[in-house]
């Protein structure tokens, strides 16, 4: 009987072994060493984001030699870059509200290395921007408006309906009501007709009577409406619209004007920015800096949506954007985090377009600078309507 060559045994022995777990005579898989062979000639690294408390974090960018090569964890926090170069490297992971993850790595080639990266929370966290509607006088002007709509006699076109509309015409509200045609006049404008009247419907604005015969809707700008009511019999106008010498035969449109208020913001002035979703060296995160961005005592809040605050509908929404070196914000970095309600995000995005900062600065000098900052809309109860 031939013995194997000497060495021989002990070699494909301590292969064999290399690929056994201890205790359970397993095949070891990557997930339980960490270590798998990937495209021949590169490395390969793997692993879970995780915060302080061990719960895995989606959607944080991973980036290796300062984003040579860069991925995102995935909803259990997993992530894995392949192709990789052989040798020392940096890992880095960032993501807003966090602070930064930087640990040198020893790539092997053809091998993937698994590490876990825990990110810590950045201790600094912005106070959100409180944005309060208070109960205003103007609420007693549009009590009429809201009871007729509640009792749906006529016709009934509201803010918030104004605000999902991709339109600055006021005939184009008008069009979605039934019976009511649209067509041209002389001097351009646009002649309006309810169920088939050979004339002209009776406009008040803001409960007054607009003009006899022709008027031209349109030159009532949009965004500066509430709410419009349309009653196209005269069985069904109410007594407040009823016209003198018969004006009222054709029809009555009510528009109604938004009302014009002063609005109280409480703020922090200590906005604070924290780490940015992508690899950089500019921007600077907050523990980059010398002196961080902080908004200005003065600027201005954003205005509480007007159909969000009849509702009496509050809100949050966060967002993080750059405030450059002159203190302005960036607009086109402007991105959210979380948000309540679409029009929430456009007052906040409307505000922070006329945004003063004291901008950050780094070794002397004013440099850009992620913030996040958060907001909160509360509205105050708007009077109800006396019966």
């Amino acid at each position: 009987m031939d013995l194997p060559a000497p060495g021989s045994f002990c070699v494909r022995h301590l292969l064999l072994a290399a690929l056994l777990c201890t205790g359970g005579g397993r095949l070891a898989s990557a997930q339980d060493t960490g270590v798998v062979a990937v495209t021949r000639g590169s490395a390969g690294i793997s692993g879970v984001v995780t915060d302080s408390s061990g719960h895995p974090l989606a959607d944080i960018e991973v980036s290796v030699s300062a984003g040579s090569a860069r991925t995102r964890s995935g909803a259990l926090g997993s992530f894995f870059l392949s192709g990789l170069d052989a040798g020392w490297a940096t890992l880095s992971a960032r993501r807003l509200g966090f602070k930064v993850f930087s640990q040198q790595v020893r790539l092997v080639e053809r091998v993937n290395l698994r590490v876990n990266i825990r990110l810590m929370s950045s201790p600094e966290v912005l106070e959100a921007v409180a944005v309060i509607a208070p109960r205003q006088a103007y609420d007693s002007r549009l009590a009429g408006f809201n009871a007729r709509s509640a009792l749906k006699v006529g016709h009934f076109v509201t803010r918030a309906r104004i605000d999902r509309a991709n339109s600055t015409n006021l005939t184009d509200m008008l069009r979605e009501i039934p019976g009511v045609k649209i067509g041209g006049m002389r001097n351009e404008g646009r002649a309006i007709r309810l169920r088939n009247s050979d004339c002209a419907p009776l406009v008040f604005v803001d409960g007054f009577p607009a003009t006899a015969g022709e008027f031209d809707v349109d030159m009532i700008d949009l965004q500066s409406v509430e709410g419009i009511e349309v009653y196209a019999g005269l069985g069904s106008i109410p007594a407040e619209f009823s016209g003198p010498r018969d004006l009222d035969r054709c029809g009555v449109i009510a528009i109604w004007s938004r009302p014009s208020r002063d609005r109280r913001v409480a703020r922090d002035t200590r906005p604070v920015a924290v780490q940015p979703t992508v690899p950089r060296t500019e921007p600077f995160t907050v523990d980059e800096v010398d002196v961080i961005a902080r908004l200005d005592t003065g600027t201005k809040g954003p205005t509480y949506p007007d159909s969000l605050y009849r509702a009496s509908v509050g809100g949050r929404v966060v967002v993080e954007f750059v405030v450059d070196a002159q203190g302005l914000v960036e607009l086109a970095t402007f991105d959210v985090m979380a948000s309540s309600h679409p029009l929430f995000t456009q007052a906040v995005h409307d505000a922070l377009a006329e945004a003063r900062f004291r901008p950050a600065a780094q070794g002397g000098r004013k440099v850009r600078q992620f913030v996040q900052m958060p907001f909160s809309f509360t509205p105050d109860a708007p009077k109800q309507a006396k019966p």
